[in-house]
């Protein structure tokens, strides 16, 4: 009896220490359960209250097995209790399932959405005078279509969402809501989100109908992409067993479409080689197969629901589609501007990513698009001698950068050839500005020409260019 009750005791602190052996001990781990990094270590802070909170949310984080501990007992509330114990998720009314998250904006984020608001008239202001048409799209999250059935007490405040939609038209930006797009679809009978499977995106239907809703603002602007017609996909239906990341068991038919002209990865080269945000590098170049020159060319900054259920829609409505995970890159847009020379640029988002983890406010504040350099006529020129810039020839794209500059200088602007027409804005970078192509050689020109401005000052210094290959 004496050696049961000593093995017992064994087994029982071995259990016990196994959470702590399998310890995650890696800086940068990250839940797929929860969707975010896990907490870090906390700074030694003994007796602190707030030392203490950060010690329990660290080891409760990076326990071993935690995340089979929580699917195991989500699906033993889901069984007893008809809840969602999981931490992404929960119920509402008529068994909707919804993303746990804030009930929508309000005055608090008032400055952060103004300056939003400034950071998108100014991308439509630079692209348009350009001739690159531009479309800014926002996706509605679940909540807000169906608020009818969001938990009792829960409700989604929409009025920032439609007062700042309606300042971005009367200032010139041509908007989609695709809050009205799926609302409507609702009323037909025909469900945009799935009951309970992937309810943080909108599903096949509601992706269709979205799209297309893109696509005519596009054609209304004179960018012919093709609308989409269920003649374009199989549709089919597909049983879902487990809510995503878990394994909770919901066993739901969400519909299916299959594009039956599919699209060919192109310029394999770029991947993983573009300057990117760190935790947003998604990238994708597709070419239609019945693509011919001189089709459409989208370059789109845009978020999950396009990431992931919407890709192969845009990319059936688009011959030849560049996206780019709008996450802290869509503020550099002018260097991906210079890289694929698009004929239309789109910026979508979900109306529930207005947040400084995916759009940093400095950035947003700090963005400089360059005017027209023809605006610049009245500026004073003085002549600025020669000037050196560095030119980087890789293998898929070439740069010009320009690292040593005077004080005071708002753009760059550089022609080639050295002619007025020829103009073309640089890139502003931390150490100075810099012009990207997508080509196998830098057009290097003799009589070359750079103008730097000082917009304080209302100057242009003009300089000769001398290159300097690296």
């Amino acid at each position: 009896m004496k050696t049961f009750n000593r093995v017992f005791i064994i087994l029982f602190f071995m259990i016990l220490g196994l959470p702590l052996v399998f310890f995650e001990r890696d800086a940068e781990a990250v839940s797929a359960l929860d969707n975010r990094a896990l907490a870090q270590a906390p700074e030694a802070r003994p007796g602190s209250a707030d030392f203490s909170e950060e010690l329990e949310n660290y080891l409760a984080d990076r326990c071993g097995f935690r995340e089979t501990f929580i699917s195991a007992y989500s699906n033993m509330e889901a069984l007893a209790f008809h809840e969602l114990g999981h931490p992404l998720y929960e119920y509402g009314k008529d068994n909707e399932a919804f993303v746990v998250r804030i009930s929508g904006y309000g005055d608090e984020c008032s400055d952060y959405l103004a300056a939003f608001e400034n950071m998108v008239i100014e991308m439509n202001r630079y692209l348009r005078e350009r001739g690159v048409v531009f479309v800014f799209a926002l996706d509605p999250s679940k909540s807000s279509v169906y608020e009818d059935c969001l938990p009792a007490g829960l409700s989604y405040r929409k009025k920032w969402r439609e007062d700042m939609l309606a300042r971005l038209r009367d200032a010139g930006v041509c908007c989609v809501d695709n809050t009205v797009t799926l609302e409507e679809l609702r009323k037909n009978g025909i469900r945009p989100y799935n009951r309970l499977y992937d309810v943080g995106h909108w599903n096949d239907n509601g992706a269709f109908y979205g799209v297309n809703a893109i696509v005519q603002a596009f054609r209304d602007q004179g960018i012919m992409a093709d609308l989409l017609s269920e003649d374009d996909f199989e549709m089919s239906v597909k049983t879902e067993e487990f809510l995503p990341t878990s394994d909770i068991r919901i066993n739901e038919d969400v519909p299916l479409y299959k594009p039956i002209l599919t699209s060919e990865r192109v310029h394999p080269e770029l991947y993983g080689i573009l300057r990117m945000a760190v935790a947003w590098r998604e990238f994708d170049y597709k070419l239609r197969k019945d693509a011919r020159e001189g089709d459409i060319k989208l370059l789109s900054f845009q978020g999950s629901y396009l990431n992931v259920p919407g890709r192969p829609f845009m990319e059936r409505a688009f011959p030849e589609y560049i996206s780019v995970h709008c996450y802290q890159n869509v503020m550099d847009m002018d260097y991906y501007l210079e890289i694929f020379q698009p004929d239309a640029v789109l910026f979508e988002m979900a109306d529930f990513t207005f947040e400084e983890i995916y759009f940093w406010r400095d950035k947003i504040e700090n963005m400089s698009l360059a005017p027209l350099y023809r605006d610049l006529d009245a500026y004073e020129e003085r002549d600025g001698g020669r000037i050196e810039l560095t030119i980087e020839a890789g293998e898929v794209f070439w740069e010009c950068l320009l690292r040593e500059l005077p004080e005071g200088i708002s753009y760059a602007y550089i022609s080639f050839d050295g002619k007025e027409e020829s103009f073309t804005d640089m890139h502003k970078e931390p150490y100075g500005f810099s012009y990207t192509r997508l080509a196998e050689e830098a057009p290097v020109q003799e009589g070359a020409r750079l103008v730097l401005v000082n917009e304080t000052e209302q100057i242009k210094l003009a300089y000769d260019c001398i290159f300097v290959y690296d």
